[in-house]
């Protein structure tokens, strides 16, 4: 929720449509490859940790984008 959440607010304020882009297909492709993470064996499970850091890397991102357009 708190990426989509981000998403709309970077929308709402005027985000320019590639990092929108960029940023929606890092969480849909993060949210969709953590569950394979999941149902690996032992180990670290590499799809899971893929799949959190993207999920991360775009609440990261966005939220510095946010504080960006807000500083003017």
């Amino acid at each position: 929720p708190m990426g989509l959440v981000l998403l709309g607010l970077a929308a709402a304020g005027g985000a320019v449509g590639w990092f929108l882009h960029a940023a929606g297909i890092a969480l849909v492709v993060g949210r969709a490859v953590h569950p394979f993470g999941i149902k690996e064996g032992s180990g670290v499970p590499a799809m899971r940790v893929v799949g959190q850091a993207l999920t991360w890397l775009m609440i990261a991102a966005t939220s510095v984008y946010l504080l960006v357009l807000a500083a003017g």
